[in-house]
């Protein structure tokens, strides 16, 4: 096939990689990873004018020889010439396309193939979506790239086409898919009694009561540890979790006992999904779930927009809607970072409050906080500025930032600590 491609650019490239073989995957400065990185830039130039440009009747030829086995295949993924191709191609929309895919697909090695459905999903058009649903009825559904589900939510009423199938095959991805279909549900293109979808009533049920069995064991087990290293993968089962919840509380003939139980666990965030779908299903959520959700930092803003959303902000325990409360969950949200705490910490206490004016004359408000991580080891962290007011809901609107540098409290003063932090701030701003 790459003798066939007119474009002496492309044509040029895809033999040398070819014949280059798989051992050259692992050089970093090596012609693979140029070729690929060339092949990359060209997505900028795809039918434009230039000795560079790629042509209609070349793209659709480079989508077949990327899904071909006969392109070698690299262990790492990240590295692969067929899939780095494929989603260079992504901005090709031609309803050519989908017959290609289809073609290829059979033969497509496993890699690529999450590749090649979010190019169909980037197509947006019946036929690519009814050529979605037959590919993935008949192979499943690979670990799909992120670009799947967003190109599918961005076409809501499409996916009556390909609902049913993504629930029956879509367990390992089951947030991704619960977000296409919701969409859906949400924009009215997609009904809650739809015939696909109420004949999977009993196997989402059967599947939320298992993921739910499997968390509360796995929380037993981590005693009450709810985002350390996820070593044991209980951020995802906790995320397929949410999903299903959130699917079986939508869809009337789905049972509503599992979203009770789901509401008595300890950990905040089952706490937050089953609050959610016990309100979808205009039920009254359990007083427990509302003060176990709003008393971690790390679930009370997601809580209050929960409530927020449903139009039941009264829920919200008053003796946490402080300004102090929210400024110390959104501190959190920033510590939860993996490249930051990572977890919640232990311990959070706003030590020192500072009013002042910027440059502009605009008048804020300062937090300087004193946390510990698991080790008992204190740190110094600032956010802000917020309005002076200090309402609670002013750390939601607010442009505020939250950091720590991770010095030591013990090290200075509070002021110096917000000092050291707003230097760091303005200097980055700076730049």
């Amino acid at each position: 096939m790459i003798e066939e491609i007119r474009n002496e650019h492309w044509r040029r490239h895809l033999t040398a990689v070819v014949e280059a073989g798989p051992e050259q995957y692992s050089r970093v400065e090596g012609p693979y990873r140029a070729m690929t990185s060339w092949m990359m830039d060209q997505n900028r130039r795809l039918f434009r004018e230039g000795e560079s440009a790629l042509q209609l009747p070349d793209a659709l030829r480079m989508v077949a020889i990327a899904m071909s086995p006969d392109l070698p295949v690299a262990s790492n993924s990240m590295d692969d010439a067929g899939s780095r191709l494929l989603t260079s191609l992504w901005i090709l929309r031609h309803p050519s396309v989908v017959q290609v895919v289809r073609d290829g697909y059979a033969a497509c090695p496993r890699p690529r193939r999450r590749d090649a459905l979010a190019l169909l999903a980037c197509q947006r058009t019946k036929e690519a979506v009814e050529a979605t649903r037959d590919l993935v009825g008949s192979y499943g559904l690979p670990r799909c790239h992120p670009r799947f589900f967003d190109e599918l939510c961005a076409a809501p009423e499409l996916v009556p086409l390909i609902a049913t199938v993504l629930v029956e095959q879509g367990e390992a991805q089951l947030p991704g898919v619960a977000d296409v279909v919701i969409r859906a549900l949400t924009e009215g293109t997609l009904s809650p009694r739809d015939d696909g979808l109420t004949s999977l009533a009993p196997r989402l049920d059967r599947l939320a009561a298992r993921l739910l069995e499997e968390a509360a064991s796995a929380q037993r087990a981590r005693a009450g540890r709810w985002r350390d290293e996820d070593d044991d993968g209980y951020g995802m089962l906790r995320a397929k979790l949410g999903a299903s919840l959130d699917l079986v509380s939508r869809i009337p003939v789905c049972e509503a006992k599992v979203l009770e139980l789901a509401a008595a666990q300890p950990d905040p965030h089952i706490a937050v999904c089953a609050v959610d779908g016990i309100l979808n299903r205009s039920g009254e959520p359990d007083s427990g779930a509302l003060e176990r959700a709003a008393s971690s930092a790390e679930t009370r803003l997601a809580l209050y927009h929960t409530l927020e959303r449903n139009g039941r902000l009264e829920l919200f325990p008053p003796e946490l809607f402080t300004f102090e409360a929210f400024a110390s969950a959104a501190m959190v949200d920033w510590l939860l970072y993996p490249t930051e705490l990572g977890y919640e910490p232990p311990e959070i206490e706003l030590v020192h409050r500072v009013e002042g004016r910027n440059e502009d004359g605009e008048a804020g408000l300062w937090c300087v906080w004193r946390f510990t991580d698991d080790q008992g080891q204190a740190f110094a962290g600032a956010s802000g500025p917020y309005p002076e007011a200090g309402e609670a809901t002013d750390v939601l609107g607010a442009p505020a930032q939250c950091f720590s540098r991770f010095d030591a409290w013990d090290e200075c003063t509070p002021d110096e600590h917000l000092e050291r932090i707003v230097g760091n701030l303005e200097a980055w701003g700076a730049r």
